[in-house]
């Protein structure tokens, strides 16, 4: 395994080197030069960065968020890389709940992710409407935003934001977003 410091070591990727027998990061070429590239990795937050939260809005005492991902590429326009992230805080706004299901980060244009879902009536000049794979950005299944206990409804219960199949591209924001519990 190999481990690689980002942002002032508030954030870590390891790339793994094997899975059982089969090597799962790799690196294939031939006489003609790149071929293919495939990457397994995790990511691990710095609790400087982001905090384990528990769904009643308290922060783990113990612990790191982390996620892993694996992808792999045939060529350079062809990264897609998707993960999700459990529920957390960022650290400084306290009380303020996150989580991430099937966050994609798409720089293909052989492909899309499977979980990428185009918003009804979405359109894009970075792509055909035949040929959807040209698409390139950002695209989360769900995010939920979860208020500080101080905005509990009449319940009891956390108010929270949500965004459902979010797309962030040149085109601007899409998606469905609604707030619960209000």
């Amino acid at each position: 395994n190999y481990r690689i410091n980002f942002n002032g070591n508030t954030i870590q990727l390891i790339i793994k080197g094997e899975s059982e027998v089969v090597p799962s990061t790799y690196l294939t070429t031939d006489c003609d030069g790149f071929k293919e590239m495939a990457l397994d990795a995790n990511v691990i937050f710095s609790r400087d960065l982001l905090i384990p939260e528990n769904l009643n809005g308290t922060i783990q005492p113990e612990g790191r968020v982390t996620s892993s991902f694996k992808t792999v590429l045939s060529n350079w326009n062809d990264l897609i890389v998707q993960l999700s992230l459990p529920n957390f805080q960022v650290k400084g706004l306290n009380g303020f709940g996150f989580t991430v299901e099937q966050a994609v980060f798409d720089f293909s244009d052989v492909r899309n992710a499977p979980a990428v879902e185009f918003p009804q009536g979405y359109t894009s000049n970075q792509m055909l409407p035949e040929n959807t794979n040209l698409w390139r950005g950002f695209y989360m299944r769900q995010m939920s935003v979860r208020l500080p206990q101080q905005f509990k409804n009449k319940d009891n219960v956390r108010t929270s934001l949500n965004a459902y199949n979010m797309i962030i591209d040149n085109q601007g924001v899409s998606g469905l977003f609604e707030g619960k519990n209000l």
